[in-house]
Parts: C-alpha cells; sequence; structure tokens
C-alpha cells in the first residue's frame, strides 16, 4: 500500500492512511474575517484541496520553502514612514487642513516621545 499517489489532481495521501497522519497532527484554531474565510473557501475548491486544512497546511509548505516572501508580512499594511523629520511631518499634516489643533497637538506629542523620528 501506497502513502502517497499522483493522481489528476496531483500529490494525494492514500485514503487508508489519512486517519493516521491526522491523528498525529496537531489542531490550531484561528480567526479570519468573512472575506478571509470567502477566500480560502474559493481556493480550496479551485485549487482542488479536499478541506481548508490542506489548502491551509500547504500554504505553509509552500512559505516555509521561500522565506523570503514573507518579509514584511508583519507590519503589512502598515510601512514605517520614510520621512523621519518631526518638523517636516508635523508641517505637511498642518498643510492638509484636515486635523484639528487638538489632534496636531498630539501629533506633535507623540513624534517628540519617538525615538524613530528625528528632530
Amino acid at each position: 500500500m501506497e502513502l502517497l499517489k499522483w493522481g489528476e489532481g496531483g500529490l494525494s495521501v492514500d485514503k487508508d492512511w489519512q486517519g493516521l497522519l491526522i491523528y498525529f497532527m496537531a489542531t490550531v484554531n484561528i480567526s479570519v474575517t468573512n472575506d478571509q474565510l470567502s477566500w480560502i473557501n474559493k481556493k480550496t475548491s479551485s485549487l482542488g484541496f479536499s478541506n481548508r486544512s490542506e489548502f491551509v497546511r500547504s500554504i505553509i509548505r509552500f512559505l516555509a520553502k521561500r522565506e523570503g516572501l514573507l518579509s514584511g508580512v508583519s507590519d503589512y499594511p502598515f510601512t514605517s514612514p520614510q520621512v523621519r523629520n518631526r518638523k517636516k511631518i508635523l508641517a505637511d499634516f498642518e498643510k492638509s487642513g484636515k486635523y484639528s489643533s487638538a489632534f496636531l497637538k498630539d501629533l506633535k506629542q507623540g513624534l517628540e516621545g519617538s525615538s524613530y523620528f528625528k528632530k
């Protein structure tokens, strides 16, 4: 009996072995938005995975072999500002005319208290 089989849909685990393999796997629960769940479901189906777990495990295996793809993921969609000059940042916010004086005061205090931004 073969553990792995190649078929039209790619590599699959023999049905007799699936239960045994699942026994040795950990269970992880994650929270996702409805949009993310919808995307996962669509991709699971369109790519021929039999369930979401197989799809997610495949993504993990893919990323594990391509660590470079993960650079920047920890702060996505947020990125560090390229301008580090406190005065320039504050001036740009003031110029926009979109922010109250109270907000600008708080922003100034926050920038002054930050070690990331320069004077």
